[in-house]
């Protein structure tokens, strides 16, 4: 009688110690998530708009007063840009092209609306855009 009790808790002690076992039973770790979407490329550094293929990025652009606006050509198409004030404005230009205004001080927030003559018929539609200038 003596051997069975040692038996019966050593029986006893072997299940509790697989009880606490971590080999098995375990569910396995989740799956790390996905990774986020790559982010939308930067606009334009401020002062700078870009002409690409019958549009202005970005539009409006705002700056301060007497600061300079660079127009690059970006898209494969040809543009001009043509101020509704009729200064400054650039020529017809392909990809790879440059145009610089650089406008006067205001003493309050003052809109220049411009647009490409190829593309728009007028200075609010199709290819056109606004500089605003803050003083």
């Amino acid at each position: 009688m003596l051997m069975s009790r040692w038996f019966a808790i050593a029986a006893i002690a072997v299940s509790v110690a697989c009880g606490n076992s971590t080999s098995y039973g375990n569910p396995p770790p989740p799956p790390p998530p996905p990774p986020p979407p790559p982010p939308p490329p930067p606009p334009p550094p401020p002062g700078t708009v870009d002409l690409r293929d019958n549009s202005f990025n970005p539009t409006p652009d705002t700056i301060s007063s007497g600061g300079t606006i660079t127009f690059n050509w970006t898209g494969n198409n040809t543009h001009n840009v043509t101020f509704e004030d009729g200064i400054g404005g650039s020529s017809n230009q392909g990809h790879g092209g440059t145009s610089m205004r650089q406008f006067a001080t205001v003493t309050s927030n003052t809109s220049f609306r411009y647009r490409c003559t190829n593309h728009s018929t007028n200075f609010t539609s199709g290819m056109s855009g606004v500089i605003v200038v803050k003083p």
